[in-house]
């Protein structure tokens, strides 16, 4: 028999940064697709139209043109974006912080993820309320319903794990280690990789 060392960590900080690189992935594909919002116009035979964050007008029909006003539809994208770029430092930070253990990289990291988490906020608080007020006061009468589409729920997805991981980027952790322990593994057993 040979005599083993088994060294027991919490991972927290590495679920801070798994979440931090979920919720950047499902934040690419908010800002990517263009399926917040499902529109259905009585003109529309063929039925619903896709609304994302980078169409400020849509032609329905040859003679219907659906526009939102381009000032909020603007700031929603500019946050969504700022989200994106907070989440690629942040993992950058976090893996960094991995291989050095320096609080401080988790701090930053911690800080980064909680402001693209609120700015994600911002904009899926604005963005149906203002599609909402814009499409229902420009085209009351062509307008049949409207609903938020998949990527919304995407974005959101990853408001959800932006949060988590700065909840976890900013636990203090005393020491990572949890457990350090002598135990017996076969005579074939080899740790020398």
């Amino acid at each position: 028999m040979v005599e083993v060392e088994v060294v027991k960590y919490r991972p927290i900080k590495l679920i801070a940064v798994i979440f931090t690189g979920i919720a950047l992935l499902l934040l690419i594909i908010g800002v990517a697709a263009a399926d917040w919002v499902d529109v259905k116009f009585v003109s529309v035979k063929d039925g619903w139209r896709s609304w994302g964050l980078w169409e400020e007008c849509y032609d329905v029909t040859s003679s219907l043109t659906a526009c939102v006003k381009k000032d909020w539809m603007s700031a929603c994208a500019a946050l969504t974006l700022l989200s994106v770029f907070g989440a690629v430092g942040a993992l950058g930070l976090g893996i960094f912080g991995l291989c050095t253990h320096k609080r401080v990289l988790y701090i930053i990291a911690g800080v980064l993820t909680a402001v693209g988490a609120l700015f994600i906020l911002i904009s899926v608080i604005i963005f149906p309320v203002k599609f909402s007020e814009d499409i229902s006061e420009a085209h009351r009468s062509d307008l049949e319903r409207y609903d938020i589409d998949w990527t919304y729920g995407v974005t959101l997805g990853g408001l959800f794990f932006l949060l988590g991981a700065s909840i976890f980027f900013f636990i203090k952790q005393e020491d990572q280690e949890v457990s350090r322990e002598k135990t017996s593994m076969p005579a074939y057993y080899n740790n020398s990789y």
